[in-house]
């Protein structure tokens, strides 16, 4: 029941990587929490019947402390989102104004388009650099997603700082900063970080779980499923993502709390009612439609696409990630340096490229909505469907300009990230992702309609909008390689149960095309870094 001893990463390595918070390594034996547990409690002489009640508390307690994960999981997500949505809307307008910049400067004699780009390049770049320098000189272990880190702590290795309450402050703070700068990143991954350090936080207060490294690590595992639930309301892809992705030791008491700790994230997003229509997310859209047999082979040929793509990143990433950690680079560019050109170059990059200036999140969900139903939804998602022109021709036609369109700024999205993943602020990778596979689904829905009412008849309706979700599941799928988790997080994240086949065939051509090329991000990061951990066989 013990774990193996402890592979310790070259001290010069370890210093390189977060300073002190590497300085101890060590394994955690199962046999000697287990003796230390039963030792602790053996000093405390009680009565027969304060007995019967200390294993009744002992009993409530893990479920007790799931339901705080989950709650204190779900208010921090929601901070977050308020964080950033104020800070990226400092990128487009005046604050305490309805005006934006363009608006507001072409009142004066100054040029009005080219002070507003100043403005979103400046406030967004301005944004990034206070996250890089705080997680610099406050807690450096706040930096990334935490998803390698936090699969590391629950394959039993001891990582001191990388949970702390510290690191917990700094990882809200700097995520509300990043994720509103514009850069391309997400809080969706960081999300579970924050979960597991409320987990560790609450954990160390008092009881079995401060005196037991084995329970803690149950505890982290159910933080990791409610960090899923927060980030895209999904309870069981939560569950299933800590079971699949994180989580070495996943008994079925572990598995009863992580999805009560789940449960109690998302009813607890839907009392803050974040979206303002009592539901959990954004991307929910509504079908009726349902796919063919045919179909089944564009979903096949956009899932190697997009697992190419996803393996194109991962390889991109990581060779930068290798040069990010010499020490020829770290000596000559410090980190929040790093931080500020990087944040600079992408909202540079992303002002006069229509697809890439909103945040990502209204892109993708504009790239699920169907054209027919569009009458429906807000002024402002219309406005924006109608800007990236999804709806030109009523969706009947190609148009080569939205093609060439998408597909630039899909590349463009795909460098900016292979820069922006792993740098010095908190950053997470699913909506980047979800944002380059929408495009390209969208692009291949608009092919298969004009295929399908110019040359060969397969349906009798083709919704470009199933093309995207599919494809956003599939470059997921093809960077990160989770499968059956991410296929039930999609499927509760846009409300399309009935495309549970299509995500599946996506996600499953996607992770082995790309697994042929690579391994995935999570698992490279952890290599890269040189963090033990035992890899299945």
């Amino acid at each position: 029941r013990g774990f193996t001893p402890v592979v310790t990463p070259p001290k010069d390595l370890r210093s390189a990587i977060m300073g002190d918070a590497w300085e101890q390594m060590k394994t955690i034996s199962l046999r000697r929490e287990d003796h230390k547990l039963r030792a602790h409690q053996a000093k405390q002489p009680e009565s027969e019947r304060w007995q019967k009640v200390g294993v009744v508390l002992r009993k409530v307690e893990g479920w007790a402390l799931a339901g705080v994960i989950g709650v204190l999981s779900a208010v921090s997500g929601a901070a977050i989102s308020k964080g950033v949505i104020y800070v990226n809307s400092l990128r487009f307008t005046v604050p305490f104004r309805s005006e934006t910049w363009s608006e507001y400067f072409n009142q004066l004699p100054q040029d009005g388009t080219l002070v507003a780009y100043a403005c979103y390049v400046g406030f967004g770049t301005c944004a990034a650099f206070l996250s890089a320098a705080l997680v610099r000189a406050f807690a450096p272990t706040a930096r990334g997603s935490g998803i390698p880190e936090v699969k590391t702590i629950l394959g039993g290795f001891g990582m001191p700082h990388v949970l702390s309450f510290k690191t917990l402050v700094v990882k809200c703070f700097g995520l509300a900063l990043s994720s509103g700068s514009g850069m391309s990143l997400g809080k969706e991954g960081p999300l579970v970080h924050v979960a597991c350090c409320w987990a560790n936080v609450l954990s160390s207060i008092g009881g079995k779980y401060s005196l037991h490294g084995g329970k803690k690590r149950e505890m982290l595992s159910a933080a990791a499923a409610a960090g899923v639930s927060t980030a895209f309301g999904s309870p069981l892809g939560g569950v299933l993502f800590s079971y699949e992705e994180v989580s070495s030791y996943f008994p079925p008491w572990v598995m009863w709390r992580a999805f009560f700790a789940a449960v109690t994230a998302c009813v607890t997003l839907q009392a803050i009612n974040l979206q303002g229509n009592h539901q959990l997310t954004e991307y929910t859209v509504k079908y009726n439609h349902t796919v063919t047999v045919l179909e089944y082979v564009p979903f096949t040929l956009l899932g190697i696409v997009c697992g190419i793509f996803g393996a194109t990143f991962v390889e991109l990433n990581t060779r930068w990630a290798v040069i990010r950690q010499s020490s020829a680079y770290k000596a000559r560019i410090p980190i929040v340096l790093e931080v500020t050109v990087i944040a600079a170059i992408t909202g540079a990059s992303s002002y006069y490229v229509p697809a890439c200036q909103p945040i990502m999140g209204s892109v993708i969900h504009a790239c699920f909505e169907s054209c027919e139903g569009r009458d429906g939804l807000e002024p402002a998602s219309v406005e924006l469907m109608d800007t990236l022109g999804l709806c030109e021709d009523h969706g009947l036609g190609i148009s080569w300009a939205f093609m060439v369109h998408f597909m630039f700024a899909a590349v463009v999205k795909l460098m900016q990230t292979s820069l922006t993943f792993g740098t010095g602020v908190p950053a997470g990778l699913f909506v980047p992702s979800l944002f380059m596979g929408a495009l390209l689904g969208r692009m291949t829905g608009n092919v298969m309609v004009y295929l399908n009412a110019n040359v060969w008849t397969i349906s009798d309706r083709i919704e470009p909008g199933v093309y995207a979700m599919v494809g956003a599941a599939a470059m997921l799928g093809g960077v990160c390689r989770v499968t059956i988790s991410l296929t039930v997080i999609m499927f509760e994240l846009t409300g399309g149960l009935q495309y549970v086949v299509p995500f599946m065939v996506g996600i499953l051509t996607a992770k082995v095309v790309g697994d042929a090329m690579n391994d995935g991000i999570y698992d490279s990061y952890i290599q890269i870094r040189k963090y033990p951990f035992f890899a299945p066989a």
